[in-house]
C-alpha cells in the first residue's frame, strides 16, 4: 500500500513515506523488552515503554515481547542540522525491529510504533512494513516566551508534544519590547531591568536544552535586532537614538530600535554571542530584523534620501551576520531583512509575509512560517491546505506561536491538536491532502497525547471557569464548542495588555471546535444525500434543536451585571442560527433570513495568509455597525446553516 492510497488503514500522523499492511496482528502480552544500542537510544527506549503503559494502561512486562533497535550511528549527542532521520520499522508475528542510520531515526520509528498500538487483552500491533523518511528538514514550532512568559514545565510538555508529531525545532522567541527572558551574567542588566522579574536561568535553560536534544529536538534561539529591541534598550539606553519609556505593556509596533551607527551596539551583540553561542549550541542563531520601523532613524537623520530604511538595515544586518558567522553560527531573519539585500551566502531566511523578495526564487535558504501562524486561530485544515513548495533552497516551515493572546495555561490548547496537521504537511508527501483523513487521525492523535499528560483540554474549561465565575454548566460548554476567536482580537480589547488577566470567554475557545465540524459534516451528508428532502435528518435537527434553547437555559449567566453579558449578542445569535436552521429543515426559509445571517456572519473566512487577513479583518473591525462582541468571536456554525438556507432555496425555486 503506498502512501498516497489508503492513509485511513492506520492510525499514523504524519502520514509515512511507504506502507505495506499484512494480513494478521502481534500480540504482547505486556510491555515488550528492547534491545537497543547505547546513548542516546537507551533513555528513548524507556521514555517508549513509558508511552506505552499510558496509553495502553498496561504495566506488566512480557518478557517474550520482541522490539529491536538497529541503529548504524547510535552516538553523537545534539541533533543538528542534515541528520538522517528515515527509518524502517518491520512488525511481524514474532516482534518488531525498526532499522535507522541514526537515533534519531529510530526515535521516530518508536513514535509510529507508539501510534499503532492498541490494548486488545495486551498490546496489539499491526503485521506491517513502514519506510519512512521526512520531506523537509526543518520542521518547527516558533515559541514566543516573551509577550506571556511560558513557564519551563509548560515548554517541556510541548517539546513533548513535537516529539510525538515529528518535529524537530523549537525556535525560542527570547527578546522583543515586552522584554528579555534570559539571565546573562555577561549584561545582568538584562535579566535584572529587562525581564519584570521573568526569566530563564542559564541552568534552566541548558536543562531544556539537554531535555529538547533527547527528544531529538534542536533549540534556535532568537534575539530580536535592530527592531522589537525594547527589552536591550530598556536595559541599555545608550544602545538606542531614542531611549523607550521603560518595557512595552501593551502590543503591537514600537519604535523600540537599535542606533545602527553607534558602534557600542555590535559591542553588546559580540557580548551576547560571547556569552549565549556556547549556552546554545544549535549552529543556527536567530536574530529577527522583522517591523523595524525606521522612525527613531529618520529623526535623527541616519536614513535620507539616498539612504533608505531598508539600505540601513542591510547594512545593519551585513555586521551582524559577519559577527554571528564568526562566532561559528548561521544568521537567520524574518524575511524583511531582504529588503536591503544582504549577501544571501550563508544566510537563512524566515517567510512569513511572503513578499516576491521572498520567494521560490529567492537566493536565500528559507523556512516558512507563512499562513501557519496559529495565533490566526484558523482550523488545522485551513493551515494544512498550506504547502512550503518544492524550491530547493526550501528548508521546511514551522508553526508560529505568538503570544499576546495566549497564556502559560492556555497556550497549549492553541497548539495541539492543530500543530499535527502542520507537522504532517512538513514531514509527509506533497500529495497526502485528504483532509476528511487528516481529521481522523488527528483525532487519534489528540486522544493520545491527553493519555499522555498534556492539559490543553482541561486548561480550556478552567478559563471557561474563570469566565463564569463558578464551574461551567454543560450548556456553556456546548455554546463554547460552536466559537472560535477572531484572528487579533485583542488590537479591538481596550486596555488589553501584559497584566490582563485570563478570564475571558474567548480565552477558552477551540480555534477548530470539533463540535462545530461535525455538525459542517452532517449537514453536508445531508445535502448530498437528500437532494432537497427533509428525511434523514439524522443528527443535524437534534443538534439544532439542542442550541436553539441555550440562550434559554443560559440567560441567569448572560444577564445585565453578569460575567458573560458583554457576549449576549453571540449567544442570541447562536439561538437565532439554530431556530432559522430548524425551520429550514421544515421546508420554509423565513423572511428574516438573510438578516440573521448578516448579523451573525464570521467577521474573518478561511485566509491564510496575513496580508489577506488584514485586509479583510483591518475594515470590518472598524465597522461600527458590527457588534463589539462579533469582532472578538466568529459563531463557527454560521457556514453550515448558511447552506442549508442556499441549499433549500436552490431545490424550492427549482
Amino acid at each position: 500500500m503506498q502512501a498516497s492510497i489508503e492513509p485511513d488503514n492506520l492510525p499514523l500522523l504524519p502520514w509515512p513515506t511507504k506502507v505495506t499492511l499484512h494480513d494478521g496482528r502481534c500480540h504482547w502480552d505486556g510491555l515488550p523488552l528492547i534491545s537497543a544500542p547505547a546513548g542516546r537510544l537507551t533513555d528513548g527506549a524507556e521514555r517508549f515503554r513509558q508511552a506505552l503503559g499510558l496509553t495502553t494502561m498496561i504495566t506488566t512486562d512480557d518478557p517474550n515481547a520482541s522490539l529491536t533497535l538497529d541503529v548504524s550511528d547510535p552516538h553523537g549527542d545534539l541533533p543538528v542540522p542534515d541528520q538522517d532521520e528515515s527509518y524502517h520499522l518491520s512488525i511481524t508475528a514474532d516482534g518488531a525491529t525498526i532499522k535507522a542510520t541514526h537515533w534519531r531515526g529510530a526515535l521516530h520509528g518508536l513514535t509510529s510504533l507508539l501510534q499503532l498500538a492498541r490494548r486488545d487483552g495486551g498490546i496489539s500491533l499491526p503485521l506491517c512494513e513502514i519506510s519512512d523518511e521526512p520531506r523537509f528538514g526543518w520542521r518547527g514550532i516558533k515559541l514566543d516566551c516573551v509577550r506571556h512568559f511560558i513557564e519551563l514545565p509548560t515548554i517541556k510538555r510541548i517539546v513533548n508534544g513535537m516529539a510525538h508529531a515529528k518535529l524537530n525545532v523549537l525556535h525560542w522567541g527570547l527578546s522583543n519590547d515586552q522584554g528579555v527572558r534570559v539571565e546573562s551574567k555577561l549584561r545582568p542588566a538584562l535579566h535584572e531591568h529587562a525581564s519584570n522579574e521573568q526569566f530563564y536561568t542559564q541552568d534552566q535553560i541548558a536543562d531544556l536544552i539537554e531535555y529538547a536534544a533527547a527528544r531529538g529536538i534542536r533549540i534556535v534561539p532568537e534575539f530580536n535586532m535592530p527592531g522589537h529591541a525594547t527589552g536591550f534598550i530598556t536595559a541599555y539606553p545608550d544602545l538606542a537614538i531614542t531611549p523607550p519609556n521603560g518595557l512595552c505593556q501593551t502590543y503591537g509596533v514600537f519604535d523600540g530600535e537599535f542606533d545602527p551607527t553607534n558602534k557600542a551596539v555590535f559591542t553588546f551583540v559580540q557580548d551576547l554571542l560571547d556569552e549565549f553561542g556556547p549556552l546554545f549550541p544549535d549552529p543556527v542563531w536567530h536574530f529577527g530584523g522583522d517591523e523595524v520601523t525606521g522612525k527613531t532613524w529618520e529623526a535623527a537623520g541616519v536614513t535620507t534620501d539616498t539612504e533608505d530604511k531598508a539600505t540601513i538595515q542591510g547594512r545593519f544586518t551585513q555586521k551582524l551576520a559577519a559577527q554571528i558567522k564568526k562566532a561559528g553560527k548561521t544568521p537567520m531573519g524574518w524575511e524583511e531583512i531582504v529588503h536591503g539585500k544582504p549577501d544571501p551566502d550563508g544566510l537563512i531566511l524566515e517567510t512569513w509575509l511572503d513578499t516576491p523578495e521572498s520567494d521560490a526564487n529567492s537566493p536565500y535558504q528559507t523556512v516558512s512560517a507563512t499562513s501557519f501562524y496559529l495565533d490566526h486561530f484558523l482550523t488545522a485544515a485551513d493551515h494544512y491546505r498550506i504547502d512550503p513548495g518544492t524550491a530547493p533552497t526550501i528548508l521546511g516551515g514551522e508553526a508560529a506561536v505568538w503570544t499576546e493572546a495566549m497564556f502559560d495555561q492556555t497556550v497549549e490548547t492553541y497548539i495541539w491538536p492543530r500543530t499535527a496537521a502542520i507537522a504532517e504537511r512538513l514531514w509527509s508527501a506533497a500529495n497526502i491532502k485528504d483532509e476528511t483523513s487528516m481529521y481522523r487521525r488527528l483525532g487519534l492523535f489528540d486522544a493520545r497525547l491527553r493519555r499522555l499528560g498534556s492539559p490543553h483540554h482541561q486548561a480550556r474549561q478552567a478559563v471557561l471557569t474563570s469566565a463564569c465565575g463558578a464551574t461551567p454548566p454543560d450548556a456553556l460548554t456546548t455554546l463554547a464548542g460552536l466559537l472560535s476567536p477572531i484572528a487579533y482580537y485583542f488590537i479591538r480589547w481596550d486596555d488589553y495588555g501584559t497584566d490582563t488577566p485570563c478570564t475571558d470567554l474567548v480565552q477558552g475557545l477551540d480555534s477548530d471546535p470539533p463540535a462545530a465540524r461535525a455538525f459542517a459534516r452532517e449537514v453536508d451528508r445531508l445535502i448530498a444525500d437528500n437532494d432537497g428532502r427533509v428525511d434523514g435528518l439524522g443528527n443535524v435537527e437534534a443538534c439544532l434543536n439542542d442550541w436553539a434553547t441555550l440562550p434559554q437555559r443560559l440567560a441567569p449567566l448572560f444577564v445585565e451585571g453578569g460575567a458573560l453579558h458583554f457576549y449576549l449578542p453571540v449567544l442570541d445569535g447562536v439561538g437565532d442560527l439554530a431556530r432559522l436552521g430548524l425551520a429550514v429543515l421544515d421546508g420554509r426559509v423565513p423572511k428574516h433570513a438573510d438578516d440573521i445571517l448578516a448579523r451573525t456572519a464570521p467577521l474573518v473566512g478561511h485566509d491564510n495568509s496575513i496580508m489577506g487577513l488584514m485586509t479583510a479583518l483591518l475594515p470590518a473591525i472598524s465597522d461600527e455597525a458590527r457588534p463589539l462582541p462579533f469582532k472578538r468571536i466568529n459563531i463557527r456554525i454560521h457556514e453550515p446553516v448558511a447552506k442549508l438556507v442556499s441549499h433549500t432555496r436552490a431545490n424550492t425555486c427549482a
